[in-house]
């Protein structure tokens, strides 16, 4: 696997947490 790759796909990752966390947060808020 290229690291290119590797690297894109761990930032898809980070990114993927990243929404969600925003997403609980925003939840938290609303509550």
């Amino acid at each position: 696997m290229p690291a290119q790759l590797i690297s894109w796909s761990a930032e898809r990752a980070g990114a993927r947490a990243n929404v969600a966390e925003r997403r609980e947060v925003a939840a938290a808020t609303v509550i």
